[in-house]
């Protein structure tokens, strides 16, 4: 429920917001509202990524939620897969420590600076 109550969240301060994001006033000293009189369809098309992710976080909550209260607690073997798969999705796109400048997977490059990745 949390996730749908974000995505609301994140919708509503979308359209009402006077920062890019949460906790985000200005991008390298750029303002809203500068950035939008410089650039209209800059806005536009932030706007419209805000939107869908919104979106996506509250069909994921949707989707943890049905998980949670139909599969788990029936104790079906897809809901447990399902689970386990998607936290092992989440650890892999989202590594813990880096390596040095980067850090790989096979040949794919998760990191490409020294510092840690934030992925709580």
């Amino acid at each position: 429920m949390a996730f749908i109550g974000y995505a609301i969240v994140f919708l509503f301060r979308n359209f009402t917001g006077d920062g890019f994001e949460l906790g985000v006033q200005t991008l390298n000293g750029v303002t809203r509202d500068n950035l939008n009189a410089l650039n209209p369809a800059i806005m536009h098309y932030i706007g419209h990524l805000h939107v869908a992710t919104a979106g996506f976080i509250a069909a994921t909550g949707i989707a943890v939620a049905a998980v949670s209260w139909w599969g788990v607690r029936r104790g079906e073997w897809w809901a447990w897969i399902a689970a386990v798969i998607s936290r092992w999705a989440w650890r892999w796109r989202c590594p813990t420590t880096t390596a040095g400048p980067s850090s790989t997977i096979g040949s794919r490059t998760l990191v490409q600076s020294t510092s840690r990745p934030s992925c709580s």
